[in-house]
């Protein structure tokens, strides 16, 4: 639901996005318990910004701390930016 919502936000505004489920946004990571894990951020928008859709609450979990630490070294080599929302 929350990723719907931001989709029609995105729509609302006129502002660019697709999903980013293509291979070329996958990133490598090592999860918090040690084990190898591939992640796909949400959107992209712009062309140039990743974007993740979670929950506040969650933002500073483990796991999701280790996803974002990966995307935004992702992006850094990708001249791209990363949203966590």
């Amino acid at each position: 639901l929350r990723e719907l919502s931001y989709m029609l936000y995105l729509d609302s505004e006129n502002i660019p996005w697709e999903p980013a489920e293509k291979k070329i946004y996958e990133i490598k990571y090592i999860n918090w318990d040690g084990k190898d894990r591939t992640y796909r951020p949400d959107f992209i928008v712009n062309e140039n910004t990743l974007v993740e859709v979670k929950p506040k609450r969650l933002h500073n979990t483990p796991n999701i701390l280790e996803k974002t630490k990966a995307a935004e070294e992702f992006c850094k080599l990708n001249n791209l930016t990363y949203q966590i929302i």
